[in-house]
């Protein structure tokens, strides 16, 4: 969580993962798409837990076909992957299908308690993301699942409140800015800034009116 007192106003996020968008043209090309995508002989890529967890840290930018994929899978807690899997076919010559760790145990909202998974209907490990926002940023800034994936403008950048790397770099002229048209982050601060302001100026309008009684 960001918190700035005295006079300031404080989020309650506790990551600062960003959509950012650019003004980069075009899709990847078949190069940079197969940039990290490795298949096995029969197609299968596998997706190991740990390739899917994405916290405050370390710090990242996804910028690759392959990336982006991991973290809209464990953004979505899955629900993305019927679609990311026909678009992998589409892209992606000679893919069939995901392979995922499963998982042996889930809990039981019932019970209450950790039960065993069924082998005949195995549950998969979809790995985590601190905000699962995919969905809503693709939502907000009208961008199709295929086009996040496959064009060089939309990037993903993973960082924490408590090392703000990304300003760090943006903040030190260490990096052209000026292509970003879109930072969610920035943008989402931005509203909660201004909606701290005005609640502030009403209370102080409040008081003032209460005073004058």
């Amino acid at each position: 969580m960001r918190q700035v007192r005295l006079n300031t106003f404080e989020t309650n996020s506790s990551s600062s993962h960003s959509f950012v968008i650019t003004d980069f043209e075009g899709r990847y090309s078949q190069e940079e798409l197969m940039n990290h995508v490795y298949l096995s002989k029969d197609g299968k890529v596998i997706m190991w837990e740990s390739k899917l967890e994405f916290g405050r840290s370390p710090f990242d930018f996804l910028n690759t076909f392959e990336s982006k994929t991991r973290y809209a899978i464990a953004s979505s807690n899955g629900r993305l992957v019927p679609q990311i899997v026909e678009i992998w076919k589409k892209y992606v010559p000679g893919f069939s299908y995901f392979e995922f760790d499963e998982k042996y145990r889930v809990w039981d909202e019932e019970k209450q308690e950790y039960v065993e998974t069924d082998d005949d209907n195995p549950v998969y490990e979809y790995g985590y993301t601190d905000d699962s926002m995919i969905e809503a940023w693709l939502k907000k800034y009208n961008v199709s699942v295929e086009d996040f994936l496959t064009m060089k403008r939309y990037i993903i950048v993973v960082d924490g409140d408590e090392y703000l790397i990304k300003d760090k770099i943006f903040n030190s002229g260490l990096m052209d800015t000026s292509h970003i048209i879109h930072d969610s982050y920035a943008e989402q601060e931005a509203e909660w800034e201004a909606k701290w302001k005005a609640e502030q100026e009403e209370k102080c309008e409040k008081e003032h009116t209460n005073e004058n009684h």
